[in-house]
């Protein structure tokens, strides 16, 4: 359901895109598409529906003329979680790299108070 919602939301974005004649550049925010890149031994929905929205999109040749796919595997604010807290690597050794005072870096772009601050 979830996948098919995104893919009817990423193609009505596609749409009023293909359809809007002064624009001059489309960037399309995508993923790679696990299906293809595994040849089907992994499915990853989020990442399958936005390969279909890619499809969708190159096969509008005005549209793809001026679009930007658009890969971001990881945001910023992602980096507030442990998993993907920034390591420091020494002597062969892989180090959590911890700030006592978390003040003198911030990691977001959100002013310090906001919900990712």
């Amino acid at each position: 359901m979830a996948t098919q919602t995104e893919y009817i939301h990423g193609t009505n974005m596609a749409k009023a895109a293909s359809a809007t004649k002064n624009l001059d550049h489309f960037i399309w925010s995508t993923l790679p598409d696990r299906n293809a890149v595994t040849n089907g031994k992994f499915k990853v929905p989020h990442c399958d529906s936005k390969a279909q929205v890619d499809l969708f999109i190159k096969n509008d040749k005005a549209l793809l003329a001026k679009t930007t796919f658009l890969w971001v595997g990881l945001f910023a604010a992602t980096q507030k979680y442990p998993l993907f807290t920034p390591l420091l690597v020494v002597c062969d050794l892989i180090l959590p790299y911890i700030l006592q005072d978390r003040n003198m870096l911030n990691r977001s772009s959100q002013p310090p108070g906001s919900m990712y601050g």
